[in-house]
Parts: structure tokens; C-alpha cells; sequence
């Protein structure tokens, strides 16, 4: 029994000193709970706002409040797909440019370089 006693009281000892390290996590999780608690609140006291706004409103008032909205929701979409498009084109161009980044001229003076070379060492083997 002192034996089983004497293997339990350090791991007691490791489960206390766990418990202190977690202590500040614990408190994070209750202020966090907390938050959540609020902001289910805050977006009921929101809604009954909203619903007594709303109610205020004539039928034209509140279809323009609607087109308004609906109107922004259009800009930003239009904007996220023309920024979008914008970066395909310049990787695009990016994708160009590296290809053809070489000129004529360079690509001539090379394969006349390469042409002397070649008839150099043919003349060497004495084919020309």
C-alpha cells in the first residue's frame, strides 16, 4: 500500500502543477463564454432595432433602404471580380514577359554565334 502511495503522490503532485498552467486558459474560456453570452444580446437588442426602424418606414423608403443595400452588395462583388481579373492579366503579362523577354536581335546574334561555332568544329573534322 505505501508502495502504490508512494507512486500516486507525485503524479497527484503533476496533476496540481497542470492545473495551475491551465488556470489562465480557464479564465480566457469563462470571459470568452461571457462575450458570446453579450453578443447574442447585443444582436437581439439589434433585430428589435431593426424591427422598430423598419416598422418607422414608408413602402418607398424602405424599397430605397433595399436597393441601397442590395446596390453596395453589387459594387463590392463587381470590385472583388475586377480585382480578380486585374491579377490574372498581370500574371499574365508577368507569364509574357518571361517567355519573351529574349529580343530578335539576341536570339539572331546567338544562332550566328552557334552557326561559327558549328562551322568551326566541322572544318576541325574536316567535313567543310
Amino acid at each position: 500500500m505505501a508502495n502504490l502511495q508512494s507512486m500516486v503522490t507525485p503524479k497527484e503532485q503533476e496533476i496540481a502543477e497542470i492545473e495551475v498552467q491551465l488556470q489562465p486558459y480557464k479564465e480566457i474560456l469563462e470571459r470568452l463564454k461571457e462575450a458570446r453570452k453579450l453578443l447574442r444580446e447585443l444582436k437581439g437588442l439589434l433585430v428589435k432595432e431593426l424591427e422598430a426602424a423598419s416598422a418607422g418606414l414608408s413602402e418607398e423608403k424602405a424599397q430605397g433602404l433595399v436597393l441601397d443595400l442590395f446596390k453596395a452588395d453589387l459594387l463590392m462583388q463587381l470590385e472583388r471580380y475586377v480585382s480578380e481579373h486585374r491579377q490574372m492579366v498581370i500574371a499574365a503579362v508577368e507569364n509574357w514577359w518571361d517567355k519573351y523577354k529574349v529580343t530578335l536581335a539576341e536570339i539572331e546574334q546567338e544562332e550566328e554565334e552557334v552557326n561559327l561555332q558549328l562551322s568551326e568544329l566541322l572544318r576541325g573534322l574536316g567535313y567543310v
